[in-house]
């Protein structure tokens, strides 16, 4: 149910948790974080805590950091043996990011961030607003700007590296339209939809992809948005900046574009497949992994031509993932932390 009517019914009533984050849509819909938060100060610690719900994955200088469920946060240095770390909440975390300092952000469900600057081992936390809705993506600009984005157009903006943040409301215009206009027509819920997924080009140029096949860029880091043509009117979960101007947008239903001048036009990559496409790797050679449910790992090479596809072994649900340097995929998602292997 993907047209204009219906899109303008789940702005009207909430709409479902389902469609606070991809991943959320086959393994979340029955959680409900209100009820684990008996001291909401301090982790749920958990024995084998690697094997529950896990959503997002970070890496730097060696060490590995994944966030999930009832704020699991687990450390690794081999990417083999994992601790579970204290931190000061028990909601759903949805989302992290990780810079060469060691400076890293999570987010969360109840407009939760939490901050590291010990690459995972301690953390504390620097917003919280339990009446306001989920952050789904943080990233982290430079050394002192970050950006979290989540449910309802909620869009947070920090310029001291999480000490204070401020909110602001997406003003995008259309590509080629004066400023503030809406792209579509939908003027009334312009500023409503889900921000599913922010990132930043080498080129400098920021993305967001978010739902209702609404696709932003900005030119001038984050300052000013542009609404993007949009190739497709269901939920995009992820955008993924290539080299040059070359950009992947995917989502809901095996829904995969290639984009040769940073979305002012996009082609449609048959993957063969109908199942969510959550989250994209970019790897070297100027190639990009793209996987979500049902097992789906996609390969793609210069983004031309339709991508090699394979299914990993009980079809798991993969949220997000990181390519080691042997080749193994290590994957978070509905059965935990899994290194799959690349043979």
């Amino acid at each position: 149910m993907h047209t204009q009517a219906a899109w303008r019914w789940r702005l009207r009533t909430g709409g479902s948790r389902a469609a606070f984050k991809a991943f959320a849509l086959a393994l979340l819909l029955v959680l409900d974080t209100a009820a684990w938060a008996v001291s909401p100060e301090q982790a749920w610690i958990k024995p084998k805590a690697e094997q529950s719900i896990l959503l997002d994955i970070a890496y730097n200088d060696g060490r590995w950091v994944v966030v999930g469920e009832r704020g699991h946060v687990l450390v690794s240095d081999d990417a083999e043996n994992w601790k579970q770390v204290n931190v000061p909440t028990r909601v759903l975390l949805t989302a992290i990011d990780v810079n060469s300092k060691g400076l890293a952000f999570a987010v969360g469900h109840e407009a939760t961030i939490i901050r590291t600057r010990d690459n995972g081992e301690t953390w504390n936390r620097v917003y919280h607003a339990p009446q306001e809705a989920p952050f789904l993506d943080v990233t982290i600009a430079d050394e002192q700007r970050v950006i979290a984005v989540g449910a309802y157009g909620l869009y947070l903006e920090s310029n001291d590296a999480g000490e204070t943040w401020e909110r602001r409301v997406l003003e995008p215009r259309a590509l080629d339209g004066p400023a503030g206009a809406a792209a579509s027509g939908e003027e009334e819920f312009f500023h409503d939809f889900h921000l599913n997924n922010i990132e930043i080009a080498e080129s400098g140029r920021w993305y967001i992809a978010a739902e209702a096949g609404t696709v932003y860029r900005s030119d001038d880091r984050g300052r000013t948005w542009l609404r993007l043509p949009s190739p497709y009117a269901g939920s995009f979960f992820g955008v993924l900046p290539m080299d040059r101007d070359n950009v992947l947008l995917f989502g809901l239903q095996g829904r995969l574009f290639h984009s040769r001048d940073a979305g002012a036009g996009w082609r449609r990559i048959d993957t063969g497949i109908d199942a969510t496409l959550s989250n994209g790797l970019r790897l070297e050679g100027g190639k990009a992994l793209i996987i979500g449910y049902a097992g789906v790992v996609l390969s793609t090479v210069g983004t031309e031509g339709s991508p090699t596809r394979a299914r990993l072994k009980n079809r798991p649900a993969l949220s997000a993932g990181y390519r080691l340097d042997d080749g193994d995929l290590l994957s978070v998602g509905g059965n935990g932390i899994r290194r799959w292997s690349a043979e």
